[in-house]
């Protein structure tokens, strides 16, 4: 029943399946919502889209970030020349703030931000721009002061960028999705599932358009059921061996994926952390080679 659509609606198994061998055009309702559009001009400013090339990251989780990662991903993007860098969701962890039992392993919240700080610097001095969707890690503090006055994204983005010499920082605290180069949705959706692009593929069923969903830690790219669409788990640059709270208790959810994604000419290619699929040397040297 699941592998036949028998959970979706008529139409909406109608739409994801017909003109399957069709070029995905995304219409402007798919760029920008209707209801965005029609508050005007100065509310659509608030709706991030990309343009051009970029990299796409997911789930920092700083200061459990894994440096050899940030390392290949500054590099790749000197060799390739890309100047984006798309942060979908959780570059910040904040487990000072978590709702959650501490345990003797949490980073203070000092620590934190100095670590992101100094991330953030170096960053900026590979990337020209950084697209930044704020989830609900990096909005912990925003919980924890609630009752404490007026506290909100604003104040969130002072605190990581005090002290750092910024290039183009566009924050996407209304939205916690972007649309890059008018048909790739990346989300960090209200829900994630353990089995990998199953979550991506509904979802591309439901917007139609190319996915990449972040929030689990994932791997795994496709095509979506109709065919017509790519779908991804974004994989994650945090280090699994770095993070406490897996290391403390067993769990049947799947080992985590580090890795990242690039979009180049509007076309995917995925570069996960493991030695059997993605040899850094050579993509760097690709990278210099095709762009020289």
């Amino acid at each position: 029943r699941r592998s036949h659509g028998a959970f979706m609606t008529p139409e909406a198994r109608r739409r994801a399946y017909e003109k399957r061998d069709a070029t995905p055009v995304a219409p402007r309702e798919a760029v920008v919502p209707s209801f965005v559009r029609e508050l005007g001009p100065q509310d659509e400013a608030y709706f991030v889209t990309v343009t051009g090339d970029c990299f796409v990251t997911s789930d920092w989780h700083i200061p459990h970030q894994k440096p050899s990662l940030v390392d290949h991903l500054c590099e790749l993007a000197v060799a390739w020349k890309i100047p984006t860098l798309v942060i979908n969701g959780d570059f910040l962890n904040e487990d000072a703030f978590s709702k959650w039992r501490h345990h003797r392993f949490n980073v203070p919240w000092k620590e934190e931000k100095g670590v992101a700080r100094d991330l953030l610097t170096r960053l900026f001095q590979t990337f020209t721009e950084i697209v930044y969707i704020l989830d609900n890690h990096d909005r912990r503090i925003i919980a924890a002061n609630e009752k404490g006055g007026e506290f909100d994204e604003s104040d969130v983005l002072a605190i990581l960028t005090s002290g750092v010499k910024l290039g183009t920082l566009r924050p996407s605290v209304d939205y916690r999705y972007v649309i890059v180069n008018e048909t790739w949705r990346v989300t960090s959706p209200k829900e994630y599932r353990r089995t990998k692009l199953s979550l991506p593929n509904r979802l591309a069923q439901v917007y139609h358009q190319h996915l990449i969903v972040g929030g689990d830690h994932l791997f795994g790219y496709g095509f979506d059921d109709s065919g017509r669409y790519v779908i991804a788990n974004s994989m994650c640059m945090v280090d699994p061996a770095r993070t406490p709270y897996i290391q403390v208790q067993d769990t049947t959810f799947p080992k985590w994926n580090p890795g990242f994604y690039m979009i180049r000419q509007n076309r995917l290619t995925a570069y996960p952390d493991h030695p059997a699929l993605t040899d850094w040397n050579e993509a760097i040297e690709t990278g210099r080679r095709m762009t020289a």
